[in-house]
């Protein structure tokens, strides 16, 4: 007895960075389970501000109460990138977990449909930065043959989040299930308390030894290939660097092309139409065979139907 607890714990010890795995892991379920409490809510939230005689529904903000959160999603993707890149993966769950909590509780405090709209659209936001922001975390600091389960987990938990969401609201007022849906967004915030930022972002902006000591939280000390090679591609990401310069560059030779396949389209139309038109001058209107443009309008005013 006395000789295996020793052993046990050394087994435990040598295997914490995989129960760090493990729980990253589990944070990006969790957020990506509030996703699918997001998308999932409407279909119950609805029918019941229609039968909530304290609520003021109005049936014409049906559409945007359950467009409020897809459309949010947008800009809430657009800014997940430069917020990852600009202050990391694990400060940027951070950020964003506390509106994302905050909406919710808006939503179950909400009197009126603009509070609502207000709670739907900062939970949208968020969906649609969290989520990028999560997965990218996992995949940058978990081991190569772990990391397929990891990155299948947190879409498992979308739709895992999508069933809670009806279930709940089956059973709870909208604002008891409103208040019950920031736990996960809780829980993940306490947990990432524990962990480290991702180490190929650290080692991206050059925080060579915080990139190396998360490295090893996340992947132990016996993967040191595996750690040359994450520092050999953070070095060529690093003289890779794309500058401001570089991305207007991109932009205007973007709208260029745009531009001139624009001119291309427009052009090829008129063609088209101006042989069209002809084809039916000719073949389907026979009587107009041989003449120009000017005589064809000259005979419409003669006859008594003419303009």
């Amino acid at each position: 007895m006395t000789k295996t607890l020793p052993v046990t714990a050394q087994k435990i010890t040598s295997s914490l960075h995989i129960y760090r795995q493990v729980m990253a892991t589990f944070v990006a379920s969790l957020q990506a389970l509030s996703v699918g409490l997001t998308f999932g809510i409407t279909a119950v939230l609805l029918p019941q501000l229609k039968a909530d005689s304290s609520f003021p529904y109005d049936k014409s903000l049906d559409s945007w109460i359950a467009s409020a959160s897809p459309l949010a999603m947008t800009l809430g993707s657009l800014l997940s990138g430069p917020m990852s890149d600009g202050i990391g993966r694990r400060l940027g769950q951070f950020i964003l977990l506390v509106p994302f909590t905050i909406g919710w509780i808006i939503m179950g405090l909400a009197t009126n449909n603009a509070i609502m709209l207000f709670g739907r659209f900062l939970t949208g936001a968020c969906t649609g930065a969290v989520r990028a922001n999560s997965v990218v975390y996992v995949a940058e600091l978990t081991d190569p043959k772990y990391r397929p389960m990891a990155l299948f987990l947190p879409s498992a938990a979308i739709h895992v989040g999508v069933l809670i969401s009806h279930t709940v609201g089956k059973f709870c007022y909208w604002k008891t299930s409103c208040f019950i849906f920031t736990v996960p967004n809780i829980l993940g915030f306490i947990i990432l308390l524990f962990l480290k930022e991702s180490p190929l972002w650290l080692l991206s902006k050059g925080k060579i030894d915080k990139g190396i000591e998360s490295f090893k939280h996340f992947r132990g000390n016996g993967d040191e290939k595996e750690l040359e090679k994450v520092l050999k591609k953070a070095k060529e990401i690093a003289e890779k660097k794309t500058t401001f310069k570089d991305i207007l560059n991109i932009i205007f030779v973007t709208l260029e092309i745009v531009y001139k396949f624009g001119v291309i389209v427009m052009y090829a139309t008129f063609a088209v139409v101006a042989l069209v038109s002809g084809i039916c001058l000719c073949f389907v209107l026979p009587e107009t065979s041989g003449k120009s443009l000017q005589d064809i309008e000259d005979d419409m005013y003669k006859k008594p139907g003419g303009i």
